[in-house]
């Protein structure tokens, strides 16, 4: 965490300190400072997580989550407003699919929704497309 806000040599820093993210004055103070507030709540599989990835590493802004779902929240999943992987895992649609369709023919989610004759309302989204995907 220290590492990615504030080494200028660290491989993860253009994504963290250089963005402007950084760690709360009580953290960087201690490691303790750190584990009495997080530690907790913490359990073996977490990891850390910002719940607003544009803002930095403190108390209010952290919590511990399976890294399955931290995965879901980086900003490169983020496709019109919406989490895509997680929206694909939380309504059993195919991921690869809908990115494909999405990021490389260029279709709204909308569109591609309805390419695949998805209703995510009615719980058993059907994910045949009615057309080739090719």
């Amino acid at each position: 965490m220290m590492q990615r806000c504030y080494d200028r040599n660290a491989r993860s820093y253009r994504w963290y300190g250089a963005t402007g993210i950084t760690v709360c004055d009580r953290w960087k103070e201690s490691c303790e400072n750190f584990f009495t507030d997080m530690g907790p709540t913490y359990a073996e599989g977490l990891t850390l997580e910002r719940i607003d990835v544009s803002k930095g590493y403190s108390p209010e802004n952290c919590k511990w989550i399976p890294l399955r779902e931290q995965a879901w929240n980086k900003k490169y999943h983020l496709i019109e407003g919406v989490r895509l992987r997680r929206f694909c895992f939380e309504h059993g649609l195919d991921y690869d699919s809908f990115y494909y369709h999405i990021v490389k023919k260029g279709l709204s989610l909308i569109d591609v929704l309805a390419l695949f004759k998805v209703s995510i309302l009615d719980g058993s989204p059907d994910i045949n497309p009615s057309e080739s995907t090719t």
